[in-house]
This record gives structure tokens, sequence and C-alpha cells, in this order.
């Protein structure tokens, strides 16, 4: 059980850095930018999008702010991340309204 929880917590890192990424060349940011408007280094943008390093929830609710996201746009992205923990649609719904 442990190796499988291990292995979706890194699909799920996987998933949020290439969403970021994908978000991020969306609206035109480098690296570096997004990296300067969270007052972190570029590298540790880098290793969130390559799904190296795991963010906190507010870690992740900061660079969604930065990648100017609206709340539909959130709305599906945590709804993606709630498919691989297999959460009940019941459960999830509850969560997220």
């Amino acid at each position: 059980m442990t190796n499988n929880l291990q292995l979706e917590d890194a699909e799920v890192s996987i998933y949020i850095g290439q969403f970021l990424k994908l978000r991020r060349k969306k609206v035109g940011l480098t690296g570096a930018q997004l990296a300067s408007r969270l007052s972190i280094s570029q590298q540790q943008v880098s290793r969130y999008e390559r799904g190296i390093n795991a963010l906190t929830i507010q870690g992740l609710l900061d660079i969604l702010q930065a990648l100017d996201l609206r709340k539909h746009d959130i709305d599906e992205f945590v709804k993606n991340i709630f498919s691989f923990y297999f959460v009940n649609f019941n459960t999830e719904a509850k969560l997220i309204h």
C-alpha cells in the first residue's frame, strides 16, 4: 500500500508540475519571471514544474494566483487532482464547494 501511495504522490506532483508549466507558458511568463512574482528561485520553480519537489497547499495557491487563474480553472484543476486519489464524487463535491 505504501508503494502505491508513493507512486500516486509522484504522479500527482508530475501532473501539477506539467499543468503549472503549461499555464506559465500560456500566460507568457518565463520561469524566472514566475519565480520573481513568488519571491522564490527559478530553480525552485523548475523543481515544481518537473514534479521533483512537492508543493504545500499554500504554495500551490500562491502559484495559481501568480498565474492569474480564474476560480473555474482552479476548480477544474483540483477536480483533476482528486482523480489521482479516487475520491468519492459526493465527498469531492463537499470539499470543493
